[in-house]
């Protein structure tokens, strides 16, 4: 099954906001050009997770890597 875009983007929101983070569109980068995106803590505004085409994204939050964001720290503690 193929994910459109916009299922794509809901998903990967949907698992950002999940885990105190916001997933925005890097107006400033491209990625062959395609737009490049990022993950922003929501509580400091910090990027911690940046210059990643919607593909890569998808397969951070797939391989459960999103959800080891860790908020306390601000940092991801790695899969499993």
């Amino acid at each position: 099954m193929n994910m459109t875009t916009k299922d794509t983007l809901k998903e990967v929101r949907i698992v950002a906001t999940r885990n105190g983070l916001t997933f925005k569109v890097d107006n400033r980068r491209y990625i062959n050009g395609k737009p490049a995106y990022r993950f922003i803590d929501k509580e400091t505004k910090e990027t911690v997770l940046s210059n990643m085409n919607l593909s890569m994204a998808l397969n951070n939050v797939c391989s459960g890597f999103i959800d080891s964001y860790n908020p306390a720290n601000k940092s991801f503690d790695g899969v499993g």
